[in-house]
């Protein structure tokens, strides 16, 4: 039984930690990174993936992002339209 349980567990955690070092889609940077890099209220639009608040891109929309989809659409929250 306890042999049962421990495969489970290595089973999950094999599942959920596979890219430990790869942050989520919705990682926020660290407040001093959001005071340096994250005012005036930039928005960019990408064909899948919405940025409009400061957080860290996973790597699979990094190829994307510079290979595939091209340039943004980029929004100026604070300008007027």
């Amino acid at each position: 039984m306890f042999r049962a349980l421990l495969l489970v567990v290595v089973a999950c955690l094999q599942c959920t930690c596979q890219n430990p070092s790869e942050p989520s889609i919705g990682e926020l940077l660290t407040n001093d990174d959001q005071l340096r890099f994250c005012s005036g209220g930039l928005e960019l639009t990408y064909p899948d993936l919405d940025i409009n608040s400061c957080l860290i891109v996973p790597k699979k929309f990094r190829q994307n992002i510079t290979q595939k989809w091209g340039p943004p659409l980029v929004r100026l929250a604070t300008a007027d339209k």
